[in-house]
């Protein structure tokens, strides 16, 4: 039996509009309201995904920042969060410094209203259309001091035009991002362009839906995962039932158990949950 309903936001449970559908809204609430536990696990910054949990009453716990840091709506409380560390900061830059790389840095300090620290002399169209959408969240400083003087980092992205040469990049990086414990992610942001993402190797989805399942005294077995992209991809392999969408990158479908027919367009996630009758 399921117990744990855990979907991922962009091009799963949102559209390209990045709204959730009637029915995918209708269908969670139908969980929320069974006593099912239903998470978010997602990408995004706390503060993006609390304006879509509000869309729901009762209670969801939001898994942010890839896995950095894990949440309970509505209380807004930040229950815990994982940090990067002086040298592992200082490893990123110098070597996306090399690159010719501006890089933005996930934050948390929610209560003083700052999400991101960045600069303002990157051009990038992508880079400066990643910060357009969250301008009241953001503290700009000088690119040269910026790894000095930024704490409490989540994650470090870097975002550029090209996805080719982010995931050059990302294979440049491998064997020594892997020696200074840390790993990478590339995605494409809906609406933004490509994202390349550093953050601890200990940290994802699933390492934080692991850590929600043992406080809770849950079994792994009685969750059901729904994602897209590669940074989904542990918690998909890991689930009881992993379930790619139709629009899914080739290499997690390759992992999923089950590969939906319907897309993020078409409210994949609650046709699916009704399909294998689980709501």
């Amino acid at each position: 039996m399921i117990h744990t309903i855990i979907t991922d936001l962009d091009g799963t449970l949102l559209d390209k509009q990045q709204r959730i559908s009637i029915l995918n809204q209708q269908t969670l609430q139908k969980a929320i309201d069974a006593k099912l536990n239903v998470i978010f696990a997602t990408g995004r910054r706390l503060r993006a995904t609390l304006k879509l949990a509000e869309y729901f009453h009762g209670n969801i716990t939001i898994i942010s920042n890839n896995g950095q840091a894990t949440s309970y709506f509505p209380h807004n409380l930040m229950q815990s969060s994982e940090y990067f560390e002086p040298s592992q900061i200082e490893f990123v830059v110098n070597v996306m410094q090399k690159k010719k790389l501006l890089p933005i840095f996930h934050v948390n300090f929610f209560l003083q209203g700052i999400d991101l620290v960045a600069s303002r002399e990157c051009q990038d169209p992508v880079y400066l259309s990643y910060l357009s959408k969250k301008e009241e969240n953001i503290a700009y400083k000088d690119p040269l001091q910026i790894q000095d003087t930024v704490e409490n980092v989540l994650i470090i992205c870097y975002l550029c035009s090209s996805y080719k040469k982010l995931e050059q990049i990302q294979l440049e990086c491998k064997a020594m991002a892997s020696a200074a414990k840390l790993k990478t992610v590339l995605t494409r942001i809906p609406g933004v362009g490509p994202c390349l993402e550093f953050l601890p190797s200990n940290i994802s989805k699933w390492s934080a839906i692991e850590k929600f399942l043992l406080q809770n005294k849950l079994p792994q077995k009685g969750t059901i995962s729904f994602g897209d992209e590669l940074n989904d991809m542990e918690m998909i392999q890991n689930a009881e039932i992993g379930v790619a969408m139709n629009n899914a990158d080739s290499r997690l479908k390759k992992e999923a158990n089950i590969i939906s027919q319907f897309s993020n367009q078409e409210s994949a996630v609650a046709k699916e949950l009704l399909r294998l009758k689980i709501l």
